[in-house]
């Protein structure tokens, strides 16, 4: 599910301005150069935006392609200083739209994960057909939370047959029914992908929270996407990242018996090396409306370490 970090309000503008250009950011950025820098993104909204942040990219990192971090892994092969990775997740259209052309002019690299059980259809995310129910109107006697946003985000920490249930419901109470569609990625766009370095891998078959899935629907999650994407790129996917970054044992297991190499996490954290879990690898959160200031000391891991450290005085 989409949970990228907000927009950035005025005053917080002032104070990743000020963060960007203080000594904390020298300190984070050297330390650094020995740490994996994976950002995740969602989709590519504003394109200016992202055009300018891989363009930092280009000019500050060593932005490195799936390839080379599965030899690193498997060969112990050294990554050049300040590595960094660049993966979306969920597989949205603006990708191929907007994110394939500047990439590609570029020449970096990238990993996208897909839905694999919504590739070629117009279907929506589960969550924006939830938000979309209950501004129509529909009501759960599982659900607590109130307003389209709240309560997809609710969904998200229930079992997933409650999830499931729970959807049904508002389904069927909506007397209006909402025309929710949303255009998805094709075959021929994953191949498009896949033709200009951006590596399509896995992000399960209909993206549930695998911590609130029994053990045999995690396994089936896992298993179909992996069989299907297969299928659809002639290869199999080399790389999973965990829906929602929920990473369980039972999911973990599941990763690794269809043999994939490296998993992804989504906890806004750089990955030290050498990584000591490569099916648990940590990423950090960017989207392409954040602001280069942001987006340097989030790419650093100075905004990533200030939140843990407020999240702590507020605890």
């Amino acid at each position: 599910m989409e949970d990228d970090l907000p927009t950035a309000r005025p005053i917080d503008r002032v104070i990743d301005g000020v963060l960007r250009r203080s000594p904390l950011q020298l300190a984070a950025r050297s330390r650094a150069r020995g740490r994996l820098a994976v950002l995740a993104y969602h989709g590519v909204d504003r394109e200016t935006g992202f055009e300018k942040q891989v363009r930092w990219l280009a000019d500050n990192t060593s932005v490195i392609s799936l390839d080379q971090l599965l030899t690193h892994l498997t060969e112990a092969t050294p990554l050049p200083p300040r590595p960094c990775l660049i993966t979306f997740d969920d597989g949205r259209v603006s990708v191929h739209h907007a994110g394939l052309p500047v990439l590609r002019s570029l020449g970096l690299p990238a990993v996208v994960f897909v839905v694999a059980g919504l590739i070629g259809r117009d279907e929506p995310y589960w969550w924006d057909h939830v938000k979309a129910l209950v501004a129509a109107g529909g009501r759960s006697d599982l659900v607590t939370a109130t307003g389209p946003i709240a309560v997809a985000r609710s969904l998200k920490r229930v079992p997933n047959n409650v999830r499931l249930e729970a959807i049904a419901q508002l389904q069927a109470s909506t007397v209006t029914k909402p025309d929710v569609r949303s255009a998805q990625l094709d075959v021929n766009q994953l191949r498009d992908l896949e033709a200009a370095g951006i590596e399509v891998a896995s992000h399960s078959w209909s993206h549930p929270c695998l911590d609130q899935c029994s053990a045999e629907v995690v396994h089936d999650e896992v298993r179909r996407a992996h069989t299907s994407l297969t299928g659809m790129l002639d290869h199999p996917p080399r790389a999973f990242a965990y829906p929602n970054g929920n990473v369980t044992s039972v999911a973990r297991a599941a990763v690794r018996d269809e043999g994939y190499p490296v998993a992804f996490a989504f906890d806004h954290a750089l990955q030290p090396l050498p990584i000591n879990d490569p099916l648990v690898v940590a990423r950090v959160r960017v989207n392409s409306e954040m602001s280069l200031d942001r987006f340097a000391t989030v790419v650093s891991g100075l905004h990533p370490w200030v939140l843990r450290r407020l999240k702590r005085v507020s605890s």
